[in-house]
């Protein structure tokens, strides 16, 4: 009678591998994978729904949980931090050489052991892309964020005009201020929404330009004449409305005390 044949695990030698499987851990996760299928069957035939399925062998639990960390980590720090808080594994550094301490553990598993994927080399390289991926999002989400300088300031309603003895002429214009690159700090920290500002801003000096060409102001003077000839208009108004407004807070004075007699 025969027994049971089953396929030789083949070890590539000469190229080193990302995932390092030696001979011994494969059959060791065989075996252990077969015991855990009987004791799941044992389980369920009691009416118990096992909550581990798939066996892992120790490596194979630092193999994951390095993965799943440098999968978001940004530095050795932060890398360190995800294992040791979620995985409860120890990660140092001795001899420019990674080693990681399984929670169940008192040996350390260097990184030559677990395979390339592993080593300095490839997660500096991972930690690197995850910082460049993690810019260029905060980029995107701050753009899509950033107002709109010619459109989005909201406007003021002026109340009814009609009671404004003094003629007074409004007009309406698109002009805003220009931003301070030197002192807003959503450009200096994004290079997308710098551009962006300087591209608003340049918009904002031609229709600057526009606007002083179409009113005749040749000069700085003739503006101010303009500016101080419709504060003089607009001050009587404000005069007015402030009158009102005594007049409004008398009166109400006045039904409180008829109220508390």
């Amino acid at each position: 009678m025969g027994g049971v044949i089953h396929p030789l695990h083949q070890v590539d030698l000469l190229t080193p591998a990302e995932r390092k499987i030696t001979e011994k851990e494969y059959w060791a996760q065989r075996r252990g994978q077969e015991k855990l299928d009987k004791l799941n069957q044992k389980m369920k035939e009691d009416g118990i729904t096992p909550k581990e399925t798939r066996y892992q062998t120790e490596k194979q639990f630092l193999r994951d949980a390095i993965d799943d960390a440098a999968s978001t980590a940004r530095s050795l720090e932060e890398f360190s931090k995800i294992l040791d808080v979620k995985y409860h594994i120890i990660f140092t550094i001795s001899r420019n050489r990674y080693s990681y301490l399984h929670p169940g553990r008192k040996k350390y598993i260097t990184e030559r052991n677990l395979g390339t994927r592993y080593t300095e080399d490839f997660l500096l390289k991972a930690f690197e892309e995850n910082t460049k991926s993690h810019r260029e999002q905060k980029e995107e989400i701050l753009e899509q964020q950033s107002p709109n300088t010619s459109t989005d300031l909201p406007t003021v309603p002026f109340s009814d005009t009609s009671a404004i003895s003094t003629p007074f002429i409004f007009i309406k214009s698109d002009l805003r201020l220009v931003i301070d690159l030197q002192t807003c700090i959503k450009a200096q920290q994004s290079g997308a929404y710098a551009q962006k500002v300087k591209l608003t801003n340049l918009k904002q000096m031609a229709q600057t330009v526009a606007y002083i060409q179409e009113h005749g102001y040749d000069s700085l003077d003739d503006f101010h004449v303009e500016l101080n000839q419709a504060s003089d208009q607009t001050s009587a108004p404000r005069k007015s409305l402030k009158d009102t407004e005594q007049q409004l807070k008398d009166v109400n004075e006045q039904i409180e005390k008829v109220k508390d007699l």
